[in-house]
């Protein structure tokens, strides 16, 4: 006796999909398609035809506006990224040597790891974390909102830190993204795996960024 196989299975079968996260987006893909998509007006009736029902479409632009938002108020860094395209491509990609998952990488995107060397210290990169003091994780110290300027930071900064720089603490939030990071990132080699994949985020963004 056959046993029916689930339409959504079937489907996978016939198309082979092998990688279901190949579907993944990142909150800055979903961000820049609403941003460049404005609503669609409902369709006229045209003759005999009946109008699309776009109620479900509705829906989900209903949900548009508490998604804006949860951006302008958790994740503006967002905003500060190239486009999506090529700039994600490239981070998966350059990123697979370390063996981190497409949901790990796009996890780093979300947080806006790299984006502290890429941008002025006056901007928001990372939001209203637990433990995130004005918005971004910088160990001891925090990075002023945009038109702020925050002398805490100044009088936390290390005496040979370049002007105006301030790195995140990318470990502390690597913990949070990458699955048993003390076990695939031991020892002095693992704090060198994890710097290089900042440098690899930083460069990244640089290289997708118009010049």
């Amino acid at each position: 006796m056959s046993q029916q196989v689930p339409g959504h299975l079937a489907y996978i079968q016939r198309t082979g999909i092998l990688d279901p996260q190949a579907a993944l987006l990142s909150n800055l893909e979903v961000h820049h398609f609403l941003e460049n998509n404005p609503p669609r007006k409902p369709e006229k009736k045209s003759g005999a035809y009946e109008p699309v029902n776009l109620q479900d479409y509705y829906n989900v632009r209903k949900d548009q506006s508490q998604f804006k938002r949860y951006v302008d108020g958790t994740s503006p860094h967002l905003k500060q990224y190239p486009l999506p395209e090529p700039f994600i491509s490239n981070v998966v990609q350059r990123l697979k040597k370390y063996d981190l998952t497409k949901t790990e990488v796009l996890s780093m995107i979300n947080l806006g790891l790299g984006l502290s060397r890429s941008q002025p210290a006056n901007a928001k990169t990372i939001a209203n974390l637990p433990g995130v003091e004005n918005g971004v994780v910088v160990g001891a110290a925090t990075v002023a909102a945009p038109g702020e300027h925050d002398h805490k930071a100044d009088a936390d900064a290390p005496s040979d830190q370049e002007d105006g720089a301030v790195e995140p603490n990318f470990r502390a939030l690597a913990e949070c993204v990458i699955d048993s990071l003390t076990d695939r990132f031991p020892g002095d080699e693992g704090e060198e795996k994890i710097e290089s994949i900042l440098v690899v985020l930083d460069e990244c963004i640089r290289e997708a960024k118009p010049t």
